[in-house]
C-alpha cells in the first residue's frame, strides 16, 4: 500500500465547491489498494462542512483550524483518528463524534473504542461539557480555551489520560470534577473561580496557571505536593467487559499500569501563576511549600502588608514613648524588594517571584540560610 501523509497535497481549493470536486472525483482510488490518506490539513478556508472526508476513513490526524464548522460529526466515520484540531471556528459542542468500529473487527472482541489522544477546540463556541467525553477515554490533550463554558468540569472524569488541561478564557465557576486525574498542566486562567478544592488531588500537577480569577486561598492546594494513592488498582480503567484478544488485555493492563504510576508517583506543583486573584494573607503561601517559580501581582496582600508594616512601625515607636515629628513624611512601609522578602523566607525552594529570578544574588542570607 502507497501512503500518502497528506490528502491535503491534492486538494489545494480555496473555494468549496472545487473542494467538493477534488474529493469526490474518485474516492475508491484515492484510499483503496494503492493510496491511504493519513492526514488532512485545510486552514483558513472558510469551510463548513466535512461531509466529504467521511469517505476516507483511514485519516488519523485532522487539521481544520480557522474555518466556519458548526460541527465535527463527520469525523465520526473515521475510526483511527489519533489527532483533531479545530481551533476558531464556531463548534458548539465539544464531542459530537464518536469513533465507529473498524470493519475488520466488527465481530471480535479486539477493538478497544477511540483512539483519539489530542482535541483541540479553542475559540469556539461550546457552552456545555456534556457526558460525551467517555467516548474517547484515551485522550491525553484537550484544549477548551476562549469557549462559553459555564460549571464545572465533572465532564470530564472518564479522561483517566488527560496530561495536559487549557480551559481558560471560560466562566467556569468550580473545579469540581477532575481529582484523581494524572494532570501535569493545567490552565484555568481568566475564569470566576472563587474556591479550589480538587486541584490539590492531582497527583501529577507541575504546572498550574489561575492567573485572573477570584481565589483568596490557597489551602485547596496544601496536597499538591503529596502522594495520592489509588484506592483500587483496577478500577483506574474499569473493564466494560471481557477480553478475549491477549493484545487488547495487554494494552488495557499497559493504561492500568501508566495511570496507577501517575497516582502513586511523588510529584511537586513547581510552577503557580496566582496573578490578579484576591489574596489577601501573605501567610497562604505555607500551603506552596516546593514552588519554584510563583507569580502574585494583582492581589491584594502586597497592599495589606504594607499596611502592617506600617502599623508595626507606629505600635514600636508608641511602646519606646517616641514622638514622630510631625513634619516628616510619613514612612512607606514595605518596599516591593522587602516584600519579596517576605515572600522568599516563606518559600525557601523559590527561585522565580514574578518573572524576576536568581533570589540568590538579592537575598543570600534567604537563600543559603
Amino acid at each position: 500500500m502507497h501512503v500518502l501523509y497528506d490528502l491535503a497535497e491534492i486538494v489545494r481549493s480555496h473555494q468549496h465547491a472545487l473542494l467538493s470536486d477534488q474529493l469526490g472525483k474518485s474516492p475508491s482510488s484515492l484510499h483503496g489498494r494503492n493510496h491511504a490518506y493519513l492526514s488532512f490539513t485545510l486552514r483558513h478556508e472558510k469551510i463548513n462542512d466535512l461531509t466529504l472526508l467521511m469517505q476516507y476513513p483511514l485519516l488519523t490526524s485532522v487539521d481544520v483550524c480557522h474555518n466556519n464548522l458548526f460541527t465535527l460529526e463527520a469525523l465520526s466515520a473515521m475510526p483511527y483518528l489519533w489527532t483533531v484540531k479545530a481551533a476558531h471556528n464556531e463548534v458548539t459542542t465539544a464531542i459530537d463524534f464518536a469513533a465507529p468500529r473498524p470493519e475488520l473487527v466488527a465481530h471480535g472482541d479486539s477493538w478497544i473504542g477511540s483512539s483519539l489522544r489530542e482535541l483541540d477546540l479553542a475559540r469556539n463556541h461550546v457552552s456545555v461539557l456534556e457526558d460525551r467525553m467517555g467516548r474517547h477515554p484515551l485522550l491525553t490533550r484537550l484544549n477548551l480555551s476562549h469557549n462559553k463554558l459555564t460549571g464545572n468540569l465533572s465532564a470530564l472524569r472518564p479522561l483517566r489520560l488527560l496530561r495536559f488541561l487549557d480551559a481558560s478564557h471560560n466562566q467556569l465557576t468550580s473545579d469540581f470534577g477532575i481529582a484523581g486525574l494524572p494532570l501535569e498542566q493545567v490552565n484555568l486562567a481568566e475564569n470566576c473561580l472563587r474556591v479550589v478544592d480538587q486541584l490539590g488531588m492531582l497527583p501529577a500537577l507541575v504546572d498550574l496557571d489561575l492567573h485572573n480569577n477570584q481565589v483568596a486561598s490557597l489551602y485547596g492546594l496544601r496536597d499538591a505536593n503529596r502522594c495520592v494513592k489509588s484506592s483500587g488498582f483496577m478500577s483506574i480503567v474499569p473493564l466494560s467487559r471481557p477480553f478475549t484478544s491477549p493484545v487488547c488485555l495487554l494494552i488495557h493492563i499497559c493504561i492500568t499500569l501508566f495511570c496507577f504510576s501517575c497516582r502513586c508517583s511523588m510529584c511537586r506543583l513547581l510552577t503557580l501563576d496566582y496573578r490578579g486573584n484576591t489574596m489577601v494573607d501573605i501567610d497562604e503561601l505555607i500551603h506552596l511549600k516546593d514552588i519554584q517559580s510563583l507569580q502574585l501581582e494583582g492581589n491584594p496582600c502586597y497592599g495589606l502588608e504594607k499596611e502592617k508594616a506600617l502599623a508595626e512601625e507606629a505600635a514600636a515607636l508608641a511602646s519606646a514613648g517616641g514622638v514622630r515629628d510631625p513634619h516628616a513624611p510619613p514612612p512607606d512601609g514595605l518596599t516591593e524588594d522587602e516584600f519579596r522578602l517576605h515572600v522568599v523566607a516563606r518559600l525557601q525552594s523559590l527561585v522565580s517571584l514574578d518573572g524576576q529570578v536568581r533570589f540568590e544574588d538579592v537575598f543570600p542570607y534567604v537563600v543559603h540560610h
